[in-house]
């Protein structure tokens, strides 16, 4: 019966765990808990067996990408920034749905956005004199970029065409028309696709 209770308490302590960083974080916790208290603790061993066999499951059943330079990686230890771009892209429910959950327990994905290389580009290229006037000198290019594009999305004008369906879009913010595609499946994550002046993109 005590083994029984320790079990039922350990399945508890990580059933929240949505993917294999949030096992691992919770083992660690565990076998801390174990040094630091009772090596022989039935909670802390059993929820640890019971941690590293599913973890072990986990493992063996996580798809691997299968495009690109990470062709072969499985999804959950991908960049941050490749599963941000994943989720604006037309990839299986699942494979979207585990990069969902990884950025979900990450604590450098409070922002649902990726930018891509032709708006840092772009951007660069054409508007660099809004960064150089920044207030906020320590803020990097990067990041300034992606907070301009975020600023653009919540307050910009709705300036979309909307001529085909996987059109993107089109949001106008002090003078820059910011390109989105956004997720279908998953529409809190967006994709900046690019930038223009507005002087340059006909708005009808």
């Amino acid at each position: 019966m005590a083994l029984a209770g320790c079990t039922r308490t350990a399945v508890f302590m990580f059933s929240d765990a949505r993917s294999a960083a949030g096992l691992e974080e919770r083992l660690a916790v565990i076998r801390s808990a174990r040094s630091a208290e009772n090596q022989n603790d039935c909670l802390t061993t059993t929820a640890s067996n019971l941690i590293n066999l599913t973890l072990m499951a986990y493992r063996k059943s996580v798809p691997k990408i299968n495009v690109g330079r990470y062709a072969g990686t499985p999804i959950d230890q991908l960049p941050n920034s490749y599963l941000r771009w994943m989720l604006s892209q037309d990839f299986p429910k699942a494979w979207l749905e585990i990069a969902r959950d990884k950025l979900k327990e990450s604590p450098y994905s409070s922002e649902y956005l990726s930018v891509s290389r032709h708006t840092y580009d772009q951007f660069s290229l054409r508007f660099i004199e809004k960064w150089d006037l920044r207030s906020d000198k320590s803020v990097g290019l990067g990041t300034f970029i992606a907070n301009e594009a975020l600023r653009a999305w919540a307050q910009g004008i709705d300036v979309s065409k909307h001529r085909h369906q996987n059109d993107g879009i089109l949001k106008e913010f002090d003078g820059i028309v910011w390109v989105f595609n956004v997720s279908q499946q998953f529409p809190d994550y967006k994709e900046v696709i690019t930038c223009y002046e507005k002087q340059q993109f006909k708005i009808d």
